[in-house]
Formats: C-alpha cells, sequence, structure tokens
C-alpha cells in the first residue's frame, strides 16, 4: 500500500507531484511434493539469491537421501516378511546411513 502524503499548494498556484509507482511480485514453490529432479531444475529459473539457489541444491540432496532410505527400509521389511537377510555382498544399511 503506498503511503499519502500532503502537498502544501499555494492559492491561485499550482504544484506537480512526482509519483513514482512499484510493483512487488512474489512467486512460491513447494518443494516438497517435488520430484527430485525437478528441484535443480527450480533453482535455474528466475532470479533467485545465491543462497535460494543452494539451500534448494541441499533440500534436493536430502530429499534423495530420504527416497534411499526409504527404498532401503522398504526391502528390509519386504526381507523380514519373506524370513531372509540380505544377500552376500548386499549392506544391512544405505550407504549413506552406514557407519
Amino acid at each position: 500500500m503506498a503511503a499519502i502524503r500532503s502537498i502544501n499548494v499555494p492559492a491561485k498556484g499550482t504544484r506537480t507531484p512526482t509519483v513514482a509507482e512499484q510493483r512487488v511480485y512474489r512467486k512460491s514453490v513447494s518443494i516438497l511434493p517435488m520430484d527430485v529432479d525437478q528441484l535443480p531444475a527450480c533453482s535455474k529459473t528466475g532470479e533467485i539469491s545465491a543462497e535460494v539457489r543452494q539451500a534448494l541444491h541441499k533440500a534436493a540432496e536430502i530429499k534423495q537421501a530420504m527416497a534411499q532410505t526409504r527404498q532401503a527400509i522398504e526391502q528390509h521389511r519386504q526381507q523380514i516378511a519373506q524370513g531372509s537377510r540380505p544377500a552376500a555382498g548386499e549392506p544391512d544399511a544405505p550407504p549413506h546411513l552406514a557407519s
């Protein structure tokens, strides 16, 4: 909302005010439901700061790790349901969780 300023105008006089208009545009993007591959592309569109770009890349890395963890958990659940253990050479935990 623009600030309203009064202008003193002498009787029988005129004044020409200078008016500057400004429009502020906002855009928001919900990144949680996005596919992991869309996050880096999202950071390349429009004018965003380096900090936001870095945060989007970090979000993509975290989301990828979450997907890998979910997949590993599901595989372990299936193995437990079948009464089997991981095959030889298969890690017990995803690489990013192994210590």
